[in-house]
């Protein structure tokens, strides 16, 4: 079987790029993102939820995540979580679950949720 050789575009007089899509065009969550939140952002979930709005994600929905991943979306997002970046939206998302939780990522209905790990990961949290 024969290889394709990539498709090459010439964008300039001296310039020639590959024709292929980046990672986060590929995958959204991988988008590099550096923001600031607003005032009006007060919980885990509106952070959440602010973050995923231009990447084609949503947050599951409440009864989709256990009892304690509902407690940390009900939590005030702390002062030195406002300004995140520059890093990956999936990152950032991580970031705001800390280190009790694991992002579950959906990338069939494009859906993210946290999930609870077990104590011996966390070091018993």
């Amino acid at each position: 079987m024969k290889t394709l050789e990539p498709i090459r575009v010439q964008t300039g007089r001296y310039s020639v790029v590959t024709a292929r899509p980046s990672a986060e065009q590929v995958n959204p969550l991988l988008m590099v993102i550096d923001v600031r939140l607003p005032r009006d952002i007060f919980t885990v979930r509106d952070a959440a939820e602010y973050l995923l709005r231009h990447s084609g994600y949503r947050l599951a929905d409440p009864d989709e995540h256990g009892p304690k991943a509902q407690v940390l979306l009900n939590l005030t997002v702390p002062d030195v979580q406002r300004h995140l970046g520059p890093l990956t939206v999936q990152d950032a998302l991580r970031v705001l679950g800390g280190p009790a939780f694991r992002l579950q990522v959906d990338p069939v209905h494009r859906v993210v949720s946290y999930e609870l790990l077990p104590n011996d990961e966390t070091g018993g949290l």
